[in-house]
């Protein structure tokens, strides 16, 4: 499951490098109807939350979390699916209008810590590592495959957004 999750991360940084190359309009100029975040604050969001997981997941030996995943993770994980509008982000999660070049960086750097994580044993697979605010302590698979989610969650808005 790690590597199917891994190799769906690959693909959805693919899908946002080709959104920012299609893109001629300014990703920052391009509004959510719901929400006052732009495509490039989405894009950013993203990143952030990826990036943020994924440097945990990459550390030789990641703090334990004090508890599994409760009800509102394992269901989420389970569907593959997050509604709409229900969540608010931490402040320093929250996106920003950058610039496309900026998002272009912290994509690259995004990219590199992924092959890390890819290239790492995972030595306590079955210990939560990654505390979650809503979900919990999450494990190395789940906390993958959370990042799978959420990212699809956000593509779907922006797509809907682009075109």
């Amino acid at each position: 499951m790690q590597t199917a999750s891994v190799d769906r991360i690959r693909t959805q940084i693919e899908q946002m490098k080709k959104a920012f190359s299609e893109t001629e309009e300014d990703l920052a100029a391009i509004t959510v109807p719901r929400s006052s975040w732009c495509a490039a604050a989405h894009f950013d969001h993203i990143i952030k939350v990826a990036h943020g997981t994924l440097l945990i997941l990459a550390k030789p030996e990641p703090p334990a979390a004090p508890r599994g995943l409760n009800l509102i993770g394992r269901l989420l994980l389970a569907l593959g699916w997050m509604p709409r509008g229900r969540a608010q982000s931490p402040d320093r999660l929250r996106g920003s209008a950058v610039t496309l070049e900026e998002l272009q960086a912290s994509l690259a750097e995004l990219e590199n810590v992924l092959e890390r994580v890819a290239s790492r044993t995972v030595t306590r697979p079955n210990m939560p590592i990654l505390r979650h605010p809503t979900f919990g302590g999450l494990t190395h698979a789940q906390a993958l495959r959370f990042v799978r989610i959420h990212t699809d969650h956000h593509l779907k808005i922006v797509q809907k957004l682009i075109r």
